[in-house]
Parts: structure tokens; sequence; C-alpha cells
């Protein structure tokens, strides 16, 4: 069956799209059973947040985190989860980025249908949805609990609504509310709110464009006293308190947490040809010679901006702007394969496959080794042990490794950092393997400490336990 037929045909195009929606969801989370590690400290604090009371952590989330989300996803999922006699904690993990993947998976019917609200087209539609669920960033990271594959979702659904034509006051308030909420989620998402004025203004008179406008902020601040402000009362006994500390913890003292905290302006455009498939990169060539939609290119130029001026960048922070550079690729693709030239289309979309099953490879590099070294640890020492780990966040922190242990955070340079040589008062030591050198060799051997067992996993990062030398 053609294309054109499939889609003229919507008997058929709903069990194509429900199958391509089905397998979507699936590799997603076999992504996530299979590489079942962490990638940085964000993913393990969102589920030390989320399930932290029904495994009685005594968790303290940073004061710089809103905690609506892992509340809202996480937290059901843990009590699900306990309520079916489920007590490991890796397997309550696993249960919690169902809804994510779940959202990820609506974010592809999402985008076809705004594609189909501001289009009226369903082959361009179905192109967006195509090029969006077989990215490596919406199928890699809507394996994990990163909250901005929820907050993108948020957005979607508030420019769908505001591409209503023409959008009522309610949907247009709803719109600003969703972005709040995505706010709340991830507070750099705030970005998507001028797109979003510029999508509900963009037709109609001056006093018109000025009221749709309106609704939309007074939606947004609705949403941030409710999804910000009285949420971070509940938390932390006061109205917007962790937006106070990531203000001043970003802007005012300029840090971030990574290990690289500032990339220069120009590192998104750098890393182009990693977040821009082949395909979505023939649909835009197709606009050289045709008018961009403005309203959804909007969504991709301004937080562009704004993203490049933020001293701290990751590709991750690029799943909001992904459907909308999906949709003006999908668009342009339509119109390649109406000007004939399908087997060009074809082609693009095989190489964009091939080159995100490359990129998802990204996920390897998650700390299994690490989450098998911390269940080692877990099942052969005692309450109370004394442990030094670089890293805490890699071996899952109080996820898995018991309250009770005493664990002492190592530096990752621990040449640079003057601390390769103290390893006193600890009975074990985990260490990277690549970061084993001839001089912290010989301090763990001063201390009495031996080479126990070394964990490995794929591409994951290497293990090394160190523990008291046997007696002679």
């Amino acid at each position: 069956m053609r294309i054109e037929e499939l889609l003229s045909d919507y008997r058929h195009f709903r069990k194509a799209a429900g199958l391509f929606l089905a397998v979507s969801l699936g590799v997603r989370l076999w992504l996530s059973a299979h590489y079942f590690g962490f990638l940085t400290g964000d993913d393990v604090e969102i589920l030390e947040a989320g399930l932290r009371w029904v495994l009685h952590l005594g968790y303290v989330p940073w004061e710089i985190r809103n905690t609506l989300l892992p509340t809202l996803l996480v937290a059901p999922m843990g009590w699900l989860g306990a309520s079916l006699g489920i007590a490991s904690p890796m397997r309550l993990a696993g249960l919690a980025t169902v809804p994510f993947a779940l959202l990820s998976t609506l974010n592809l019917v999402l985008v076809y249908r705004l594609v189909l609200a501001l289009r009226g087209e369903r082959l361009a539609a179905g192109f967006a949805a195509l090029l969006l669920g077989t990215h490596w960033l919406a199928v890699g990271y809507g394996s994990t609990v990163y909250p901005r594959t929820a907050a993108t979702t948020c957005i979607l659904l508030a420019a769908l609504w505001s591409a209503k034509s023409p959008p009522s006051a309610a949907r247009l308030l709803g719109a600003g509310a969703f972005v709040a909420l995505a706010f709340s989620f991830r507070y750099s998402e705030m970005i998507f709110l001028p797109p979003l004025l510029l999508l509900a203004a963009r037709a109609g008179s001056p006093a018109t464009r000025l009221r749709r406008a309106a609704a939309v902020g007074a939606g947004f601040a609705a949403g941030a006293l409710l999804f910000v402000g009285i949420a971070d009362q509940l938390e932390w006994g006061a109205p917007f308190a962790s937006l106070r500390a990531f203000f001043d913890y970003t802007v005012v003292e300029g840090r971030a947490s990574a290990l690289v905290a500032h990339q220069p302006g120009a590192w998104y455009l750098g890393t182009v040809l990693r977040w821009l498939s082949p395909a979505v990169i023939g649909g835009l060539w197709f606009f050289r010679r045709r008018r961009v939609p403005w309203a959804l290119a909007a969504f991709v130029v301004l937080p562009l901006l704004a993203l490049s001026v933020v001293p701290h960048k990751e590709l991750r922070y690029l799943q909001g702007v992904l459907p909308f550079l999906c949709a003006l690729g999908g668009i342009g693709l339509a119109g390649l394969w109406r000007d004939g030239r399908r087997s060009g289309v074809v082609t693009l979309c095989a190489l964009s496959l091939a080159w995100s099953a490359v990129q998802l490879r990204f996920l390897e590099k998650k700390s299994m080794a690490a989450v098998a070294a911390a269940r080692y640890l877990t099942e052969t020492r005692p309450a109370g042990s004394a442990l030094a780990v670089q890293q805490p966040w890699a071996y899952g922190d109080r996820l898995i490794l018991p309250v009770s242990f005493r664990v002492r955070e190592l530096p990752m340079d621990l040449e640079h950092d003057g601390l390769g040589h103290d390893f006193s008062g600890v009975a074990i030591v985990a260490l990277y393997a690549d970061r084993l050198t001839p001089s912290v060799a010989q301090a763990l051997a001063a201390a009495g400490l031996c080479a126990e067992r070394q964990f490995a996993w794929g591409r994951s990062r290497a293990v090394s336990i160190y523990s008291a030398c046997p007696a002679e």
C-alpha cells in the first residue's frame, strides 16, 4: 500500500500508527530495563525524591529542586510497586520510568496533531511524528526519568491548545498553565513562553492578539503560583523557595553541578550534526525555496538562542526544541515527497534511523558497573560499614547503598585534589578503574587495602573494589 493510500484510508492509518506507537513504547521500556544504571546525579535525584516515602530513605532533596515532578510521576509508581509486593529499589526505579516512556510516546501523537492543526496536512504530520519517534534524543531520554520528557509533553500540549483556530480563552489559559507546569519540572523550560505567546497571538486584530497573549500570560502566572509557589510551600515551607535558591545558585553564583560547567556560546552550533538528523536537515533544506512556518520556527530559534546564552549546555536540554524541529522537517519532507523526490525521502529516513541507532550508544555509558558493585557491597557488607566512593550517584546513592552505610565521596581527580593518599577511616574503597594511578595504588596498599573485585559492563565505566588485605 502506498503512503498516500495509507493516509487516505483512516482505518489502515490508525492500525499503522498504533503499531508504530506500540513499537516506540516497547523500545523505550526495553532500553530502560537493559541499561539499568544512571547517567548523572539528576536521574538519581528524581528517583530518590519520588521513592523516599515508600523506601523510607530519609532523603532530603536539593534545595534548588522543585519536587512536583517526582511527586506526580515517580511516587505513585513507587506506591503501586510496593502494593504489588516489589521491594527491590532497582525494580521500583525501573517501574518509575514507565510514565516517562508513556509521555515520550504521547509526544509523537501531540506533534502529529500540532502539525495537522497548523497545516491541515496529514502527510507532513505523519513525517513529523516519524522523525520524532526515531530520534535518539527522544527515544534515549524517553527511557529514563529525566524531567524534560514530561516538560516537553506540557509544551506540546500548550502549543496544540494555542494552535486551535480561533483559540478559546479557556484553552489559552490552559496553555499558559501547561508551560508553568513544564517550568516547575525544570526552570529552564520558561524559554518556551515567548514562542507560545507568539503562536497564540499570530492572527487577528492588534486588540485580539493582545488579549490572547494576555490570556496565556495569566495562565502561566496562575500555574506558576500553584505548581511552584504552593508546591514549594508544601515541600520547603516557603513559597517559591526552590526558585529563589535556583536563581542564586545558577545566576548569582554562576555555578553548575556538572564536571564541565561552562561551554562556549556556539556549542550547540558546533554539535549540530549530533542533534539534527539527516532527514530533518533534508526537510529544512527544502525550505530554502519556500517560506518557513514562523509559528513553529519560533519554538526552535528563540529557545536555542536562550540556551546558547546559558553557560552550561547539554544536548538533553534540546528535548523541548526537538518536536518543533521535527515538525519543520516533516513539512519539508512532505514537500519533497509531493515534488516526486520519494526515493530521496526514503533514503533520508533510513539514514536517520541508522544515525539514531549509533547515537543511542550514549546509554551504554550509564553506570551499570557501579550499580552492580553497589549491589555486591549491599549483599556482602554489614550495616554501618564505612565506604569511600567516587560519584555516589553512580552507585544509586541511597536507593541502593543502605542508609546505615557511612559513605564518603572521593573526588574524581584524586591526584589534583591532594586526596589520593587519604584513605583513612574507611574499610572499603570503590574507584573507577581508569582513575587508578600508581601513586593511588601505593596509597591503597599503605592503608592496608587490596583489590577485592572489579565490575565491568560493556562500555559502562569499570569499578574496582578495595578492602582490607587478607592476613598472611
